[in-house]
């Protein structure tokens, strides 16, 4: 089992901190807020099924209503 990045690093096709920002911030690029938000509908419509509050959802679409964006609203979680 790994435990320190020191280990981890001598690993075969292991990545330093920076390609894995790299990596992460590339990956963010192609998805997008489009699938985020895809998410979140369908965490809601899961939630809703099991009988569950979903009301973060209406906080959202308040935000949204006023032209907060769901960049801005996902930051302040």
């Amino acid at each position: 089992m790994i435990s320190t990045y020191e280990e981890y690093i001598t690993m075969p096709e292991s990545l330093t901190l920076e390609e894995m920002q790299s990596l992460h911030r590339e990956i963010k690029e192609e998805v997008g807020h489009d699938r985020v938000i895809d998410c979140f509908n369908i965490l809601e419509r899961y939630l809703k099924k099991k009988g569950k509050s979903a009301a973060w959802r209406e906080i959202n679409r308040f935000l949204l209503s006023y032209g907060v964006s769901c960049n801005l609203f996902l930051h302040m979680l």
